[in-house]
């Protein structure tokens, strides 16, 4: 069984609260606070550049339609961030604020840790290459909604690479909650990583926590932007919160006298 001692606070895409998402600058401010795991979602483009970014505009404004390759705005052309060359990164300048790639935003300091989303399973070999290069698989868990993307990261990673656990296993994970016994074995060196509901269901439950730590597995939720809803996340024992809100993670944390200089 795995230990559980302090809630791991998350900077969802770097936060947003002093720059916009997904920028060196959001990042920094992030590591500045105090966060010592940031997240962010990569892509590859088609100049060999592994972005990170979530997949819209800068600014978070425009989302994206489901099934609709990942763009981004420029004035007002739609590109597509696999065509995105390293001119267009700069040109997509929002107040001074740029797409960086991944490399930039982990060398801004080695002693924090990152969870990050191949968006595509294109992104899975560059990704694999970034963090051989940065010497980083020890500071990171992977993650992807691609089930085939997460199957090769683990098999590519280093032996011991944290990685998320993919939806089927997240599904049976929960069923274990509700049973006696644990009919079902899950990959080591991962994590549960979940939003609080699923459509209309509360998903993230006390049952639910017990089940992943019998099981030995961290259960992070995102993204959760509420103290109230922090404040019962960290009633229940969950091990992260994901947050756009760094400050009100931050002062939540504080007033239970917990750090967000959680070890790696």
């Amino acid at each position: 069984m795995a230990e559980h001692l302090l809630p791991l606070a998350v900077a969802h895409r770097g936060g947003n609260e002093v720059a916009h998402e997904n920028t060196l600058e959001a990042f920094q401010d992030a590591i500045d606070l105090g966060y010592r795991r940031l997240e962010t979602d990569v892509h590859y483009t088609r100049q060999g550049e592994l972005l990170a970014v979530h997949g819209q505009t800068i600014d978070g404004s425009e989302e994206i339609e489901k099934g609709v390759d990942a763009y981004v705005h420029i004035g007002e052309r739609a590109i597509r961030l696999a065509d995105l060359t390293r001119a267009d990164r700069q040109a997509i300048a929002h107040d001074g604020f740029y797409i960086p790639t991944l490399e930039e935003a982990m060398s801004l300091n080695g002693e924090v840790s990152w969870n990050i989303d191949a968006k595509r399973q294109e992104a899975v070999l560059p990704l694999i290459d970034v963090l051989r290069r940065l010497d980083a698989f020890h500071r990171v868990t992977l993650a992807s909604f691609n089930e085939g993307s997460i199957r090769e990261l683990r098999a590519r990673a280093p032996k011991g690479t944290q990685t998320s656990l993919v939806e089927s296993e997240i599904r049976k994970l929960y069923l274990t909650g509700f049973l006696p016994w644990d009919p079902v074995n899950f990959p080591k060196h991962t994590r549960a990583q979940v939003p609080s509901t699923y459509g209309k269901r509360k998903i993230v439950t006390r049952a639910f926590v017990r089940a992943a730590h019998r099981h030995g597995i961290p259960l992070d939720v995102w993204t959760i932007n509420n103290q109230q809803e922090m404040e019962h996340l960290l009633d229940i024992g969950v091990d992260g919160i994901m947050t756009d809100e760094l400050r009100t993670l931050k002062t939540a944390l504080e007033a239970r006298g917990m750090s967000l200089s959680y070890p790696l």
